[in-house]
């Protein structure tokens, strides 16, 4: 085996060093490459976001609030343009569908992470807009996510969202046995998602929940009630099964 030359490994670790202090300003964190990956993989990703960064320089414009810089994939569709802000860093996965029709529209901090072909809907029917939906900073989403903002979602910062993950936000009124449901109206509480939390694949969040700090929802779990913080919570429906630290 022919060892590297120097030149080489030199060339690799400022490329390295480069890239570290690009996604630091970018992230406004430190951060480090995984020492695994080759100088070729690394070019390869920096070529697709530059790509994606010129889209969602495009994208964007029309946003209320245009992010400083953003990524966008290929497909994506956002609706309703003028009802949604962002901050920087905002990376948004390939057909992912964002349309921010409502009272309150769409306001997403720092370096949020929407993955590919997520569902963000706010509004069902215009006879009644949806309240909207915050998401603080330095939350990721992961693919395949639906939020449904008919009553007012609220994502605080850091929180971690599994793929498949469903937020509903509202629910149909049925006391009138007579009626059909469709025209006797809706309930809209709203969901709350507090700072740190991790809501795991496939799970789902029924209107009028808060699930507190840093607690954990296991995979395909249906939440239906409160969770409070720092708590793991899994099942269907779901239930409080341990107290993180204890």
């Amino acid at each position: 085996m022919i060892p590297k030359s120097s030149h080489y490994l030199e060339g690799n670790t400022l490329l390295r060093a480069a890239v570290n202090n690009i996604i630091f300003k970018i992230k406004g964190e430190q951060y480090r490459l995984d020492e695994n990956i080759s100088e070729r993989d690394i070019v390869g990703v920096l070529v697709t976001k530059l790509i994606d960064c010129i889209r969602g320089f495009f994208k964007t414009i029309g946003f209320k609030n245009k992010p400083r810089i953003c990524f966008v994939g290929h497909g994506v569709k956002f609706r309703h343009k003028n009802h949604i802000s962002a901050g920087t860093g905002l990376c948004v996965g390939s057909y992912a569908s964002i349309n921010g029709l409502a009272k309150q529209g769409i306001i997403l901090g720092n370096n949020v992470t929407i993955g590919s072909r997520s569902i963000i809907d706010c509004t069902g029917v215009i006879r009644s807009l949806g309240e909207g939906l915050v998401i603080g900073d330095n939350v990721g989403i992961s693919d395949g996510a639906h939020i449904s903002a008919r009553g007012k979602i609220e994502i605080e910062n850091d929180c971690i969202i599994g793929p498949d993950v469903c937020l509903e936000s509202e629910n149909h009124v049925y006391i009138h046995p007579s009626i059909p449901i469709r025209l006797q109206g809706e309930s809209r509480r709203g969901i709350k998602l507090c700072r740190g939390c991790w809501i795991g694949r496939g799970a789902t969040v029924l209107d009028g929940v808060t699930i507190g700090s840093n607690s954990v929802i296991g995979a395909g779990a249906v939440v239906t009630k409160d969770i409070p913080d720092h708590c793991v919570a899994v099942g269907v429906p779901a239930r409080v099964i341990k107290q993180i630290g204890r």
